[in-house]
């Protein structure tokens, strides 16, 4: 158990690296009443560095799976004794009152899925984590709307006149 919780605190950290690279890219000026849009197809997202080399060295063959409205981190964790088990974690972003929030709706384990109780502690995690990001590194501005399909992640962002 320690082990899976070792696993999924790496994809808290990954999911709030993953949207901080899409929020990256958008403009940091505020011009008038502007929209833009960043987007990041999923190729992208799988050559940066935070998937080819994740942070901790018991994490493997990491992934990120874009899907119509979601996305989906695969990850191979090693633990003590070389025992290794496959993480699948599927996020999902809501969006309201301008604010993006990020939610774990299934994860597994080897195939079997984590428990509810599980699920509330890792999206209390993620939301905190992504508030103290946003308020601290996002641009001026309102993301007016998010779209995932197959092959890309899009931010919409309308900026203050």
């Amino acid at each position: 158990m320690q082990l899976v919780m070792k696993g999924i605190r790496g994809l808290v950290a990954l999911l709030v690296v993953a949207i901080a690279f899409a929020a990256s890219a958008l403009p940091t000026h505020a011009a008038p009443a502007a929209a833009s849009t960043v987007t990041r197809t999923e190729e992208q997202i799988n050559t940066q560095y935070w998937v080819t080399n994740p942070r901790g060295r018991a994490v493997t063959n990491r992934s990120v799976d874009l899907q119509p409205g979601q996305v989906v981190i695969n990850d191979t964790l090693t633990g003590a004794r070389q025992k290794t088990v496959q993480i699948a974690a599927t996020f999902a972003p809501t969006l309201s009152n301008g604010r993006v929030t990020w939610a774990l709706t299934a994860a597994t384990v080897d195939g079997q899925p984590a428990s509810a109780a599980l699920q509330a502690q890792i999206n209390a995690r993620i939301s905190s984590a992504w508030a103290r990001y946003a308020k601290q590194q996002l641009p001026a501005g309102r993301v007016t709307a998010i779209t995932i399909t197959d092959s890309a992640l899009t931010y919409t962002l309308a900026t203050a006149p």
